[in-house]
């Protein structure tokens, strides 16, 4: 999970969401998500990556794969 960091910030951002919304969606604080971003924060709980997955599945399509290593939607390493 390199890049989950990473992405999970691209991926928020792609889907207009703010940390609190994902927070909202996902039952945790804004912090704590800030934290993930920001790589001060262990990889997040089975529970917690699956809710944030769902919620940017739904909103982008992605899969789980991109999320946790970068495959761009067009076709380039993100």
């Amino acid at each position: 999970m390199l890049n989950f960091q990473n992405n999970l910030k691209k991926y928020r951002e792609m889907s207009n969401l703010t940390q609190s919304e994902l927070g909202l969606l996902t039952g945790v604080c804004q912090s704590h998500i800030g934290r993930l971003e920001a790589k001060e924060s262990a990889s997040p709980s089975v529970e917690l990556l699956t809710n944030i997955f769902k919620v940017l599945h739904d909103s982008l399509g992605i899969t789980m794969e991109d999320l946790l290593y970068g495959v761009d939607k067009e076709g380039a390493d993100g």
